[in-house]
């Protein structure tokens, strides 16, 4: 097994368990937002990641540093809200100890990615790319939206590329499957919202 796909299976595992505990809490969004706000935080400074990560420094002091520096980044977005930024909620903290003490909070940007995913998949989300020669607006990708989720009976999130070498219309693709309009009776509400895009 590589490093890569090690590094990989740890962040899952941390991302589901985390899960787990927000669901329990019906907490699932309001955790999911602490975690993007730290993971930012923790990315966004070299010094800091060196801070957290240094074998020097005991857990308790990072723990409460990175509380600190969370409270003071999310106190400049909620200034109006002062109670909301205190301290993270008591899952996102026990996540954080986690890997704080295993030394595992390198992972912290992985975990997160992973952990939208995690609960973007158990509320039957499924995230894809739609590419076109050319731009297209807003409102046609979520006529799009619309269409994939009705024949794929889930619901759909489709981000734009743009392929000038395509020849017309549209390829999306979920996951690692590419739709094709044309080969499924399902997909006919599809073929026919791509037909209907209009070059920008």
């Amino acid at each position: 097994m590589t490093q890569l796909s090690a590094d990989f299976q740890v962040a899952r595992r941390y991302a589901e368990a985390f899960v787990n505990t927000l669901e329990a809490s019906n907490r699932l969004d309001a955790g999911l937002e602490e975690l993007k706000s730290v993971s930012a935080i923790y990315s966004s400074s070299k010094q800091f990641q060196r801070f957290l990560g240094s074998p020097e420094i005991a857990t308790e002091d990072k723990s409460r540093v990175l509380g600190r520096v969370y409270a003071e980044a999310c106190g400049g977005v909620h200034s109006d809200d002062a109670s909301r930024c205190a301290d993270v909620g008591t899952e996102t903290r026990a996540l954080l100890d986690l890997l704080l003490r295993w030394d595992r909070i390198d992972q912290l940007p992985a975990v997160y990615s992973q952990a939208v995913k995690v609960a973007e998949l158990r509320r039957n989300i499924y995230r894809g790319t739609v590419t076109t020669a050319h731009p297209v607006s807003s409102a046609e990708v979520e006529r799009l939206n619309q269409a994939v989720g009705k024949a794929l009976g889930k619901k759909v999130i489709l981000e734009r590329q743009v392929n000038p070498s395509l020849l017309g219309g549209a390829q999306i693709a979920i996951g690692t499957n590419l739709l094709d309009g044309s080969v499924s009776s399902r997909l006919k509400e599809l073929s026919r919202q791509l037909k209907e895009i209009k070059v920008a």
